[in-house]
Formats: structure tokens, sequence, C-alpha cells
């Protein structure tokens, strides 16, 4: 059974909560699927609002901030969820890390090496043969080298000013931390995860759906294929 725990960053009110949570929502061998949603965007949307009402929310206002992804209060909060799944990582908890708007349509697990010998598994953009990562989706084993991989990602965060944390990472690869901590790395090609779905058996036999990662799509396009998804679903 997979189960998807939605946490809001700044909801969590102490580490006996989270871990309460944590275990409540893990599979037996401590594994999670782990989404981290602003809490603004939940308090957006009323008490019957369903999720698709609340990508409407996402969608509209990074329309009309088109520089929300720059401003220093959007670093922050990515940072501040760096430090969250550092934390998850530390107790002992492997987990799929998935953003709030992948429409996931099959078991994401499936996706991932059958072998389970990597500490690391991430999507990269749009070229894999580049490693471009794109952290809005990946699988990571909590051991001490992903844990150090970890504090040593968010130890970059005040000597980087203005930089989003994936950039930091992507630079920090660049350099070689990957080679430095011996982590085991497989670079997931997001040609195989997103897809623009038109057809009902595209759309059975694909594993995820999502607006951004992947194929280089008008907005309007990737919102209206976000929408056909759900409506095939239904």
């Amino acid at each position: 059974m997979l189960v998807l725990v939605f946490l809001a960053v700044q909801s969590v009110k102490s580490k006996d909560e989270l871990e309460l949570a944590l275990t409540e929502a893990s599979m037996p061998n401590k594994t999670l699927i782990i989404a981290v949603i602003n809490k603004a965007y939940v308090e957006s949307v009323n008490e019957d609002g369903t999720m698709l009402d609340l990508l409407a929310r996402r969608r509209y206002q990074d329309t009309a901030r088109p520089s929300v992804s720059c401003c220093q209060d959007f670093i922050e909060m990515m940072w501040r969820r760096t430090q969250f799944l550092l934390d998850v990582l530390q107790r002992g908890y492997n987990f799929i890390f998935t953003d709030i708007d992948i429409i996931w349509l099959n078991n994401p697990f499936t996706w991932l090496s059958p072998l389970e010998s990597e500490d690391l598994e991430i999507s990269v953009d749009p070229r894999p043969e580049h490693n471009c990562i794109n952290t809005g989706f990946y699988y990571i084993r909590s051991n001490n080298k992903t844990i150090s991989m970890f504090k040593t990602w968010y130890s970059k965060k005040d000597n980087s000013t203005g930089m989003e944390e994936q950039a930091v990472l992507q630079e920090l690869i660049r350099c070689g931390l990957l080679q430095q901590l011996d982590l085991k790395v497989r670079f997931l090609d997001t040609r195989d995860l997103s897809t623009a779905l038109r057809d009902w058996k595209q759309f059975k036999a694909a594993i995820a759906q999502h607006p951004e990662l992947g194929a280089k799509i008008a907005e309007d396009f990737k919102w209206s294929a976000h929408t056909d998804c759900l409506n095939s679903w239904q």
C-alpha cells in the first residue's frame, strides 16, 4: 500500500508530532511518499475543494506573479523544505519526494530500480545525458551517505544568496559531491515520466503527468493536459 503524506511546512508543532505522523504514514520498511505544500495554498481553498482546485489556485497565483520563483521568500521556503527532508532522513525514513502538482496515475515505485541498490534516484530534465537534476521527483534511502549529502547541501544555504536549492545541489554535483561521498545515483529520464496525454490508452500506460517536467510545452497546453487526465480518469 502506498501512503502519500501532505505536510504544511509550518504545521508540525513538535518533533514528537512529526515522528508520530511519519510512523503512522510509513510502510513497514520505513518508506514514505512525501509532498510538501505551502500552508497558504491549503488555506486558499475552501473545505469542500479538491486537489484540482488547489492546483488551479496555484496556477493562477504563479501566472499573476511570474517572478515568484525568483523571490527571496520562495527561496527561503525551499530551503525550509530541504531542512525538513533532512530531518526525515535522519529519522531513518526512505522516501519519494514528489512536487504537489504531479498527478500520479500509477505506482511511482515501478519507475525505480528493481535492484534497490541506489542511494538516490532523481529526475533530470530536459536532456538526461546532461544530468540536469529536477528535485520535483526523487527517491532517496536513509543512510550515512545520503544524510551527509543533505547536510552538505543545506550548509550552503547562507552562502548561496539568490540561488534556489535545486541550483545549489546541481553545482555540488558538478563539483563532485556524489563521487566524494561514494553515492550510488540513478538519473531518471523524465521523458518516461511526463507526456502530453490525449488518449485513454496512453493515459492507462503512463506513470505520471506533470505540467513542467520533461517536454517544453506552452503553459495553457500543460494545464489542459492535466485537466484532460483528470477528466479521463473520472
